[in-house]
């Protein structure tokens, strides 16, 4: 498979390829690339130039692969096959985290037919499995890793059993695990309860996490929390960050799309519109936002909420039932379904602020790509993705000196440049969270 960045001809970088031994006469050579030979011929400037280019060959290992989530390990995969040659091997089950009425709507069914596919351009093998608890396995995937002769094998999650599988192979390809954050386990436990799971745990997927780490050459983690909480299982290795991505193809920016949807949702030019995006619930605290803005920013008329992925459940019911008990509120918010990615990314566009009261989401990245401006809690789920110009921190707490709440947090992003040029400038300095500068760092793994 011929990457579309390197052609037949065109030189490789002398300081990442080394030159075997050369015949004098003939000038042929081996290029070593990802830890294998590969032939060359020298051209009159002394650059190793491949006969036949062979781009390195990459494993994502993990136990849910949907298509449709836009999950971390979907903008990875399609990052990296922009420039390796990449094939996914996971379970044929699809990640209980959707419910059956939310695959209902989108028509997928509870399970992937087993086998190999080539699925947007991308090769997947998928085994049929067994699942407990949002853990999947299958026998059959060792046998198939072993024989795959990858550059480099990529282990997702593996908390989810299945991509430990990685691990049971004996292999000299070298092997890397990316950790997510699961702090939504213990959200609700008291000091009892976190002490009881941390035990289990720590029996548990703790064991399997040293396990897959002492077999890997570098382990990351996608927040800081992420890093600290897993340090003690990293076999000694420094767990490095590397933030949930973004999708380039999927979220942008566009000034189009920002006219048209704004027209679409009743938004003149002047309107400052800020976004909730994400399914509600509970512990998301939605309703005092919307009491917030109604208490201190509404009443000029020109600020917008506009929350997106309400359903039917009782968190929604009683965002409805506060937003229609007031006429201010009534004239101001807008409530909006589940949005698909490319919807939620034209909403994006659409909107001034994005605000996240409580918890963290894959949402936050997706919507800096399109430059809009971010409002977040400082945790250490998100302390990480915020840089000067890009957005603004809150205390949730008692207000330490030199931080601010999360009203004064609004006023500021009320004020910030939201012309065009403002969000080119936003878009273009977070690039660092999109998926293809997530693909190229762990690409380097392979290129050592």
């Amino acid at each position: 498979m011929m990457s579309p960045l390197v052609r037949s001809g065109q030189a490789f970088p002398q300081e990442k390829y080394a030159i075997g031994s050369v015949h004098p006469r003939t000038f042929n050579s081996t290029l070593k690339c990802c830890g294998r030979e590969r032939p060359v011929r020298l051209s009159s400037d002394g650059m190793a130039v491949p006969d036949v280019v062979t781009t390195p060959k990459v494993l994502v290992v993990c136990g849910y692969f949907d298509w449709f989530s836009g999950y971390q390990e979907i903008a990875l995969t399609k990052a990296l096959s922009r420039i390796a040659e990449t094939e996914v091997v996971a379970s044929d089950r699809v990640s209980p985290i959707f419910s059956d009425a939310h695959l209902e709507g989108l028509e997928v069914a509870r399970r992937y037919r087993p086998g190999t596919t080539f699925e947007f351009g991308t090769k997947v093998t998928r085994f049929s499995s067994y699942e407990l608890r949002s853990m999947v396995w299958s026998h059959r995937a060792r046998k198939h890793i072993r024989e795959s002769k990858a550059d480099l094998i990529i282990q997702i999650m593996p908390g989810q059993l299945f991509p430990a599988a990685a691990s049971l192979v004996a292999t000299k390809t070298p092997r890397v695990a990316l950790y997510g954050d699961n702090s939504a386990m213990w959200a609700n436990l008291g000091a009892k309860g976190r002490a009881v799971k941390g035990i289990v745990f720590s029996m548990s997927k703790g064991l399997l996490y040293t396990f897959v780490n002492r077999r890997c050459v570098d382990i990351y983690g996608y927040t800081p929390e992420t890093t600290t909480r897993l340090r003690r299982f990293s076999a000694g290795r420094s767990m490095k960050l590397l933030p949930l991505s973004f999708d380039r193809d999927t979220f942008f920016r566009d000034e189009e799309l920002r006219s048209t949807v704004r027209r679409e949702l009743g938004y003149s030019s002047s309107d400052r519109v800020i976004v909730v995006p994400g399914k509600i619930n509970h512990q998301k605290q939605i309703d005092k936002l919307v009491t917030l803005l109604g208490a201190h920013f509404i009443q000029t008329g020109d600020v917008k909420l506009l929350i997106v992925g309400a359903d039917d459940g009782s968190a929604s019911s009683a965002i409805r039932t506060l937003v229609a008990s007031d006429p201010a509120l009534r004239e101001s918010v807008q409530i909006l379904g589940f949005a698909p990615a490319r919807r939620l990314n034209a909403i994006f566009n659409a909107a001034d602020i994005g605000v996240w009261p409580v918890m963290p989401a894959i949402t936050i990245q997706q919507a800096m790509a399109t430059g809009l401006e971010i409002v977040l809690p400082m945790s250490p789920w998100v302390s990480h993705l915020l840089r000067p110009g890009s957005g603004t921190y809150f205390s949730t707490n008692t207000i330490p000196a030199g931080e601010i709440t999360l009203t004064q947090a609004l006023e500021a992003a009320l004020v910030a440049d939201h012309s065009s040029v403002g969000r080119a400038i936003r878009s273009d300095s977070n690039h660092w969270l999109s998926s293809d500068s997530a693909a190229s760092e762990i690409l380097e793994v392979a290129r050592r």
